[in-house]
């Protein structure tokens, strides 16, 4: 009878141990997706900011002509600043003052 007992029990408690290293493993392999999701996260965020801010830094290269000169006479950040105009003939020019 005590022999049954201790066969049941010794596989109750590997059968214990078995779903303790699986809890183990799935809770590591999550940890590790939702580590690498937090990663991906910043990168793409880091990522997106970067271009915004080269983007918005030669934005000016790829506006239209007049767009350029109406920046030049009304926004202040700008007030002052001439740029070279490419007109449709090739030749650059200074904005009309």
């Amino acid at each position: 009878m005590s022999r049954i007992w201790s066969r049941s029990a010794a596989r109750a408690a590997v059968a214990a141990m078995t779903t303790m290293i699986a809890i183990t493993i799935a809770t590591i392999g999550t940890m590790i997706i939702a580590a690498s999701g937090i990663i991906a996260t910043i990168a793409i965020t880091t990522t997106i900011t970067t271009t915004r801010m080269v983007s918005h830094r030669s934005a000016d290269n790829h506006k239209g002509r007049w767009q350029r000169d109406r920046e030049t006479f009304t926004n202040d950040n700008h007030k002052g600043r001439r740029y070279a105009v490419q007109c449709q003939d090739g030749i650059k020019r200074d904005p009309p003052s």
